[in-house]
């Protein structure tokens, strides 16, 4: 995700409860994959709002705006797991590597023997997902801070939206949620490849 002194922008009370719940390296690759998942259905839940928000030509109601909110803060909370994981990703490096290469080996079964050419694609595989999870967040903090700016001007001014200035905050808002979900397939993409490697010892076939 990462995923940013605050990766996605998030407050600081946010930070706090991120770190009380710091995952530790035995929590597996797909659990991650998921919580990657979920953030980009909420990031696609934030777009849905923008254009409904475009699409209006009338005065803003009450539940628009509230609605608005409610899902700024929905995407605030899922980023916060995938920003926790990818910090710890960051942080502890080989220790999640080897931890998820465990994650994946069926129980009871001793680890497959890894050619020195299938440790090199796993760790090249590792070094991938990092970087993939730091673009993700760098895309989050511009995102963030468009709905935030959205946010305080519907709650103040509703009509300073239908300005030109107010148009052009939606659009660019919007299109720096379209590159998130964009950063966030590319962090599935590089997980899908290192299960891959690691249940098989084969790459990926990318097309």
């Amino acid at each position: 995700m990462i995923l940013p002194a605050v990766i996605f922008g998030v407050a600081a009370g946010c930070a706090t409860k991120q770190a009380a719940t710091q995952p530790r390296p035995g929590e597996g690759i797909k659990e991650y994959r998921q919580i990657v998942t979920d953030s980009e259905t909420a990031v696609r839940g934030a777009i849905h709002w923008l254009d409904r928000i475009s699409a209006e030509t009338n005065q803003f109601s009450m539940k628009l705006v509230a609605g608005f909110s409610q899902k700024v803060d929905q995407l605030q909370a899922e980023s916060v797991r995938v920003r926790a994981r990818a910090q710890a990703i960051q942080a502890r490096g080989d220790a999640y590597f080897e931890a998820w290469s465990k994650n994946l080996t069926p129980e009871g079964a001793p680890p497959a023997p890894k050619t020195p050419e299938q440790l090199s694609q796993l760790q090249e595989a590792f070094s991938k997902i990092k970087i993939a999870s730091q673009q993700t967040g760098d895309a989050f903090k511009p995102f963030f801070a468009g709905l935030r700016h959205l946010r305080v001007n519907l709650e103040i001014n509703p009509s300073s939206v239908q300005s030109e200035e107010g148009r052009q905050l939606l659009r660019t808002t919007r299109d720096q949620g379209s590159e998130v979900i964009q950063k966030l397939g590319a962090v599935k993409g590089e997980l899908q490849a290192l299960i891959v490697l690691i249940t098989t010892g084969k790459p990926i076939e990318k097309h």
